[in-house]
């Protein structure tokens, strides 16, 4: 869970540290829970999913 993912260097630790989990699990989809910010990017052929904390609760 990142609660601001705005600031770039959070952004980067985060990424970084769920895409290492990903290749070590050999998952290709992730998921970062954030305040706000929602949306999907890829990053080296994987998915990551941004999702607000709300949401991701009431799912």
């Amino acid at each position: 869970m990142c609660w601001k993912i705005e600031e770039e260097k959070t952004r980067r630790r985060e990424i970084m540290a769920l895409v290492k989990a990903m290749d070590e699990l050999k998952l290709k989809e992730g998921l970062i829970i954030t305040e706000d910010k929602e949306g999907q990017e890829n990053i080296n052929g994987k998915s990551v999913t941004y999702k607000p904390l709300w949401k991701w609760l009431v799912r």
